[in-house]
């Protein structure tokens, strides 16, 4: 009897102080689904992440568009030189030449000339058949990218979805414990007063409080996970890790979800798909793009200069354009290498396509049985539920007239306590089936 008390007491003061101490220091913020779910879609992680190759996706798509815009630099170059070919033709491109600079001693041993060419030179591409395509491509690339985006979101959504019921369903775990926990401390009273009648033995009064310090440990288990789950759920939204948070919305009672409502397949135009697609479009490109490289490029390109003996002077000046076509016909085997492994990434990206709606039209069979069984099982726990509260009365009733065993209480109350957490736990199983199914159709089936 004492070492059971002691057991008691300890386990309490135990929970106390963890609780303290969990609570010290934790800013508490109220959230509703909606609110959480607007968190994570601005806060996540993950999402950043994807905006960011979202981001590289565009640079890619510039630089490839560069291959279509004219190439512009200015520059300016000092030279200062004794070289006689040199020396004659600065002073011809300063247009400063006299007839003077053609005595045969200065054209062989001139001296030091200095020159400042101030130059801006422009190169435009005409015809560039495999840029074209490459940036054909790296646009597709984007749209997919945006499409990855929007695919990420829906899967943040489900997450911080999934987040919330699961906190919640530990939430109202802890209350079915702490009511269990008041009950039991009402059979207790009624067991020390048979106890106290002689119509009961110590062994009953014993068996009671072995079964409040269970009761009491499954409630100091219950808050450390409720704990841990509002650690990942803090994480996942991006606030400090101090912040606790409180579920303003409750666990939805159970409401049948007529399947007919989604009874279409998996469609092409869900976003991760669509992307998928991208993706192989552009991969269909790239492999033109390689083959287009064995034709010829046309460019065009000019300058215009000015040559004076200071920097940045203008007192002299010419041009010239020009255009060249070039065709690379063998380059050591390096295009015939790129077409090949465009090849194989073309048909690696159409695999993963195929793959993936395979998959997904896997996926939706699986979670419309799993739904259909988890309906039946969430009906059963209900009944199993309201049975053991009716089991649970009549033997309190007796067991408070001495008709009735205290173990047979005690198995009826840890029954009811089992067959109610089991109900919570079903609810929110199907409650996740429904997201994962929303997630698969991308469409939202309950509001």
């Amino acid at each position: 009897m004492r070492i059971t008390t002691y057991t008691h007491i300890a386990i309490l003061i135990t929970g106390l102080l963890l609780i303290n101490i969990n609570a010290h220091g934790q800013e508490k913020i109220e959230l509703s689904l909606d609110e959480a779910v607007a968190i994570a879609l601005k806060s996540n992680w993950q999402i950043k992440m994807t905006e960011t190759k979202l981001g590289m996706a565009k640079s890619d798509l510039m630089k490839a568009n560069s291959s279509f815009l004219p190439n512009v630099n200015i520059s300016e170059t000092f030279i200062s030189t004794t070289d006689p070919l040199n020396v004659f033709g600065f002073k011809l491109k300063q247009e400063i030449v006299s007839s003077a600079d053609f005595n045969p001693i200065v054209l062989n041993n001139p001296e030091a000339f200095d020159n400042f060419t101030t130059r801006i030179q422009v190169e435009q591409p005409i015809i560039n058949l495999d840029a074209l395509t490459g940036r054909s491509a790296a646009s597709s690339a984007v749209k997919a990218s945006e499409l990855n985006l929007v695919w990420t979101k829906n899967l943040i959504t489900l997450k911080a979805k999934y987040f919330y019921f699961h906190l919640q369903l530990a939430n109202k775990k802890k209350e079915v414990l702490e009511s269990s926990q008041k009950a039991l401390k009402e059979n207790f009273r009624v067991t020390q007063n048979l106890f106290d009648q002689g119509l009961v033995q110590k062994v009953d009064v014993l068996d009671m409080e072995l079964r409040m310090t269970e009761l009491e440990s499954q409630l100091l288990a219950m808050e450390t996970q409720i704990n841990d789950i509002n650690l990942q759920f803090t994480h996942f939204l991006g606030y400090e890790i101090t912040t606790k948070i409180a579920l303003t919305d409750t666990i939805q009672n159970f409401t049948e979800i007529p399947l007919e409502n989604s009874s279409q397949g998996i469609s092409i135009n869900r976003s991760d798909l669509q992307a998928l697609s991208l993706q192989l479009k552009a991969s269909d490109k790239m492999l033109n793009s390689s083959k287009m490289s064995f034709l010829p490029r046309l460019n065009a390109f000019g300058s215009y200069e000015w040559n004076d003996n200071k920097v940045f002077g203008t007192s002299a000046n010419n041009y010239f354009i020009g255009a060249k076509l070039q065709w690379d016909l063998f380059k050591g085997g390096k295009n015939i290498g790129k077409l090949q492994k465009m090849k194989y990434q073309r048909n690696l990206m159409q695999i993963r396509y195929d793959e993936k709606l395979s998959d997904s039209q896997r996926e939706l069979v699986k979670i419309k049985n799993q739904l259909l069984l988890s309906k039946k099982q969430l009906e059963l726990a209900e009944l199993t539920v309201r049975q053991a509260k009716e089991v649970y009365k009549i033997k309190s009733d007796r067991y408070e007239e001495g008709l009735e065993k205290t173990a047979d209480i005690l198995q009826s109350e840890a029954i009811l306590l089992s067959k109610k957490l089991n109900l919570l736990q079903r609810i929110n199983q199907y409650q996740q089936l429904i997201f994962n199914l929303e997630l698969l159709l991308e469409k939202e089936i309950t509001k």
